[in-house]
């Protein structure tokens, strides 16, 4: 079954598993939301919980911005060929790692020679177990200079949670929007969920029970 959040930037959750006959509740939370202005492309973006939750991206939207910079090696300095920062809106991340690579084959981001490289990155989420992939290409580095790489990503934390309910077998779910911590969104049309077929996101599945716009029960 896939679950899709009208009025909130309209992803889509997939998951690899059925979804158990348990109270399911989604909160979703996110700072500061802009669209940037264009900037470096990335490709192979990708938003999975180890649980095996994909999120993906029903209309697209800015949500990496990406710049880089060569300057010359600041003198009696120690040489690195590449120097990356990355920050995120709120605390959506714990930590990232980068891989730089040329034709597939890793290469030391310290003392990289001159060329045009692709970069591999992982930001662990920080809510739940998870993390937010994507490709960099086109990072170029030149004779005795530091090419500096400067990432943000801007996407909603986006939280699970499951327990066991009694339900009379069906699978209660509960929406939350965030706007910042400890500011909830207060509009009911802001982060409704509607359910559909896996692999289907044409007719959307009536909830066999519907508290209000942002929760209910649903026959998993």
């Amino acid at each position: 079954m896939s679950i899709l959040y009208r009025n909130f930037d309209r992803r889509v959750f997939n998951k690899k598993d059925r979804i158990m006959k348990k109270n399911v509740i989604a909160i979703l939370v996110f700072a500061v939301f802009f669209v940037p202005l264009e900037a470096q492309k990335v490709s192979n973006f990708s938003y999975n919980f180890d649980n095996g939750t994909v999120i993906t991206m029903d209309k697209d939207w800015g949500h990496v911005w990406v710049q880089q910079r060569q300057d010359a090696f600041a003198p009696n300095g120690d040489p690195q060929s590449v120097v990356i920062t990355v920050r995120t809106m709120g605390d959506l991340s714990k930590g990232s790692t980068f891989k730089l690579t040329s034709a597939g084959k890793d290469v030391r981001m310290k003392d990289a020679k001159a060329g045009t490289y692709d970069l591999k990155v992982t930001t662990a989420l920080a809510e739940m177990p998870g993390s937010i992939s994507f490709d960099v290409n086109g990072i170029v580095v030149k004779p005795n200079m530091k090419t500096t790489v400067s990432i943000t990503i801007y996407s909603y934390q986006i939280y699970i949670s499951e327990a066991q309910g009694n339900n009379n077998g069906f699978a209660g779910y509960d929406s939350k929007v965030y706007k910042y911590k400890g500011n909830a969104q207060a509009s009911p049309s802001c982060g409704r969920p509607e359910f559909y077929p896996k692999g289907n996101h044409q007719s959307a599945i009536s909830p066999d029970q519907k508290t209000d716009a942002l929760s209910g029960k649903i026959n998993s």
